[in-house]
């Protein structure tokens, strides 16, 4: 992965500079090796939480890392021009204080250690005039959440 990230790097870098970058990446379950969200500790498989460790928050800082460079801009250093910004798409499932059903260890985990790399890395990154932060999305009707979307409402799910 670090490497595709590289070369997507390396393939951009005459540009002068990018105004934003927005880092979406998603698994929630992977049918070939009969991945779903955990809904008990008995469920808790490693090679699962090995996979969405690496979409939801080893993948995005290695983006961050790779392509921050290409945020910054000499004069956005001035505060002359705007900022740029970087935004790291997140999951609502992600937040600890907002968690009432338990459930889907590593989706949650993931996307909350995610969060937490947005909040650090905005720190660095806000010395640069890069705004950093996180989204999520709600439902959205995808191949993600498909087998989940039977429980939400209309008016929660959305078009992409």
């Amino acid at each position: 992965q670090t490497q595709d990230i590289l070369s997507k790097t390396e393939s951009i870098t005459n540009q002068s500079h990018l105004d934003f970058l927005i880092n979406v990446s998603g698994i929630l379950h992977k049918d070939d090796i009969g991945m779903e969200p955990e809904r008990s500790l008995n469920m808790i498989n490693e090679e699962w939480l090995k996979i969405l460790f690496q979409t939801h928050s080893i993948g995005p800082l290695l983006v961050i890392k790779h392509f921050h460079q290409l945020l910054i801009n000499p004069d956005r250093k001035k505060g002359q021009i705007e900022p740029s910004l970087l935004v790291n798409m997140s999951a609502r499932v992600g937040s600890i204080g907002d968690n009432k059903l338990g459930g889907w260890y590593g989706y949650r985990a993931s996307k909350s250690a995610l969060n937490q790399i947005t909040k650090t890395s905005s720190i660095e990154l806000k010395r640069k005039n890069i705004i950093t932060f996180a989204l999520h999305p709600g439902t959205v009707k995808t191949d993600l959440s498909k087998p989940f979307q039977k429980g939400v409402k209309p008016d929660k799910l959305f078009d992409v």
